[in-house]
């Protein structure tokens, strides 16, 4: 199994993932500040599955699954996202449960891959490889975004009164590590073909 992807392959990837991020949650910026919008909650039911897409490929990639295995799970997932937001949570709310299965599933898949790191560590240096590197942010990201996504509005504010008055602070704080760890992988690929 491959425990690394080539470099244009995980830079189209994650490149992918990172620019539709960004334009989705600028936009959502935008709106709310120069447009006063009063709910963007809409393009978060458009990023869930965009980034799950983005993320899964990523992942099942590096673990060898077939194209027809991705596309069934992404189709899966897709029509589950489709259904919450008809069925669940309109797109006038946050779609947490969408969100919550999405890194649960993506937190499987980066142990998994974690897992043959592990087994193959007497021949590289964790500590070095991008691709340790890379899923020690998802990890980040997937345990803190798990954690504010399943406990929802338990735990969040409206208004950020406090630290844990506002779980939203742990989720952007993984999104921030996330960042900052997954860019220093991709940067440290450059040097291992």
């Amino acid at each position: 199994m491959a425990i690394l992807l080539s470099k244009s392959a995980q830079s189209k990837i994650l490149g992918a993932y990172f620019l539709f991020s960004f334009c989705i949650k600028l936009t959502t910026i935008v709106l709310i500040f120069f447009f006063q919008a009063s709910n963007t909650h809409v393009f978060y039911h458009l990023l869930a599955p965009v980034e799950f897409t983005c993320i899964f490929l990523y992942y099942t990639k590096l673990l060898n699954w077939s194209s027809q295995k991705q596309c069934i799970v992404i189709t899966i997932v897709l029509l589950l996202n489709i259904l919450n937001s008809m069925l669940l949570q309109s797109t006038r709310t946050f779609n947490s449960h969408p969100w919550s299965i999405h890194t649960f599933l993506l937190l499987l898949l980066s142990f998994r891959y974690l897992y043959l790191l592990y087994l193959s560590a007497q021949d590289i240096r964790l500590e070095i490889h991008p691709g340790f590197i890379i899923n020690a942010g998802f990890l980040l990201y997937f345990s803190g975004s798990l954690f504010t996504y399943l406990l929802g509005f338990s735990i969040l504010s409206q208004d950020p009164i406090g630290f844990f008055a506002n779980g939203w602070i742990i989720q952007a704080v993984a999104n921030i590590l996330k960042n900052v760890l997954v860019s220093y992988g991709i940067g440290r690929s450059n040097g291992h073909q």
